[in-house]
């Protein structure tokens, strides 16, 4: 959780740079959707702290650190039915008895399968519908992906 925590802070702390809105979101070179892919496979591996998104999104008992969690499971379940089958919670940790979670890993399938094309629609279906109507071109940038070769999509809650 203190990582997607600290990523989230860097793309704060990026997007107020002089360069134009999500024309730099990460350090150097390395592009969005490489970074992310990193992030996302650091997550992963700590086996004890990730468990099946949905899940664990059924279980009351757990806690979203902020987030709407009906409209993250239904685009959850929307991606299952486009093809998607790993998803997970990542970043689990655990306060007074209560499992919290910030962030969601996606798992996408191979570059040229017709369920990738699905995923990247639903997945910026979804962005768009979740910030509303209010938000702007530029705001929607930082969240709405392109089939950049990536392994993953990262989704951090923590607005």
């Amino acid at each position: 959780m203190l990582r997607g925590i600290f990523s989230f802070l860097l793309l704060i702390g990026l997007a107020g740079c002089s360069k134009a809105p999500g024309s730099a979101t990460t350090p150097a070179a390395e592009s969005r959707a490489a970074h992310d892919d990193k992030a996302a496979s650091e997550d992963l591996a700590e086996k004890d702290k990730t468990a099946p998104a949905l899940a664990w999104l059924a279980d009351t008992r757990h806690a979203l650190w902020k987030g709407d969690r009906v409209a993250i499971k239904l685009h959850f379940e929307d991606l299952q039915r486009a093809g998607l089958q790993e998803i997970y919670a990542v970043g689990i940790s655990e306060a007074e008895g209560t499992q919290i979670c910030a962030s969601f890993v996606a798992v996408l399938p191979p570059a040229g399968d017709e369920k990738r094309k699905k995923a990247f629609a639903k997945h910026n279906e979804f962005w768009k519908k979740y910030l509303g109507p209010d938000a702007s071109e530029e705001d929607l940038k930082d969240f709405l992906a392109q089939d950049e070769g990536q392994k993953y999509f990262l989704y951090n809650f923590d607005l």
